[in-house]
C-alpha cells in the first residue's frame, strides 16, 4: 500500500470516528432525520451530477465532460432524461429539508445546503 493510500485510509477512519461521535450525542428523533436527510441528499447530489455531466460545461464544471456516457455508464439521465431528472433532484431535495426540519434547534443551513445543491452548477 502506498503512502497515499495509507494517508486516505487514515483520514476515512478519522472522518468515521468523528461521525460516529456526532451521531452518538443525537436523540432518536435525529437520528431518523439525519438519516433520512443523507438517503435524499445523497441522491440528489448524484443524480445532479449526472446531469451536469452532459449539460455542463467544461469550464463550468472544472472536469471533462461526458465521461459518462464515454464510459457506457448507467446513468439517472441515460435512463430518465434531463426533465424527469431535474424534477426529482428538486423533490429529493425538498425531502431532505423537510427531514431535518423541526428535528434540530437550527435546522437552516441544513435545508439551505439541501436547496442549493438541486441548482449547483458544479
Amino acid at each position: 500500500m502506498g503512502s497515499i493510500d495509507v494517508i486516505g485510509e487514515r483520514f476515512t477512519k478519522a472522518k468515521q470516528r468523528i461521525f460516529d461521535r456526532l451521531f452518538d450525542t443525537l436523540n432518536e428523533q435525529q437520528r431518523e432525520a439525519a438519516a433520512k436527510y443523507a438517503k435524499a441528499l445523497g441522491l440528489a447530489f448524484q443524480i445532479r451530477d449526472d446531469m451536469l455531466d452532459v449539460i455542463s460545461t467544461e469550464s463550468e464544471l472544472g472536469k471533462p465532460i461526458g465521461s459518462d456516457a464515454r464510459e457506457g455508464k448507467n446513468t439517472f439521465m441515460a435512463l430518465y432524461g434531463l426533465e424527469r431528472c431535474g424534477a426529482y433532484v428538486h423533490e429529493l431535495s425538498e425531502q431532505a429539508a423537510a427531514a431535518v426540519d423541526g428535528a434540530f434547534a437550527d435546522s437552516a443551513f441544513l435545508q439551505q445546503l439541501a436547496r442549493s445543491l438541486a441548482d449547483r452548477k458544479n
